[in-house]
């Protein structure tokens, strides 16, 4: 069999480059767009609270994000009758408290639960160990968050029920 090779079009070089190597570009947002920043600076707060083992409810905070520059594009297209990228430039940056999607007061816990793990048992031979879940559900949305204990924790509760 014999091998098609042609020029690529604009959709190919989306995924290929012009010198025939794989580019893997995001088609979408651009990464200096309000929607990436945002997403970028959600991502951070989402990983701290990981670190502190709190809840983060990334998907609300999306979502509000959404929400406001739909609501904001309503506005400039009745103003202008349009959608144009220099109208949409005199949308202001969206600003919210990202702390709020991590405080327990915004959350309610649904359920709490010890789970074995077996891949720390196998690890850790002699020791039945367990781990606490926690479900939240974010107040006002159908979100829920799963927070597992650190495993260091996890281990030396075991620990403590051998001794």
């Amino acid at each position: 069999m014999e091998e098609i090779i042609r020029q690529p079009n604009e959709i190919d070089r989306a995924y290929i480059g012009d010198d025939g190597t794989k580019v893997f570009k995001f088609i979408g947002e651009p990464e200096d767009s309000p929607e990436a920043k945002y997403r970028k600076e959600v991502g951070k707060k989402f990983a701290d609270a990981l670190k502190n083992g709190l809840p983060f409810c990334d998907r609300a905070a999306v979502q509000d994000f959404k929400e406001y520059y739909e609501t904001e594009k309503r506005k400039i297209l009745k103003k202008y009758g349009e959608i144009k990228i220099e109208y949409l430039k005199e949308i202001k940056p969206f600003k919210t408290d990202l702390n709020e999607y991590s405080n327990l007061k915004n959350f309610e816990l649904v359920k709490e639960y010890e789970q074995i793990d077996k891949d720390l048992i196998k690890r850790n031979p002699g020791l039945h160990v367990t781990r606490i879940v926690k479900t939240y559900q974010f107040k006002g949305r159908p979100f829920l968050d799963i927070i597992m204990e650190p495993e260091a924790e996890s281990i030396q509760r075991a620990r403590k029920k051998v001794n």
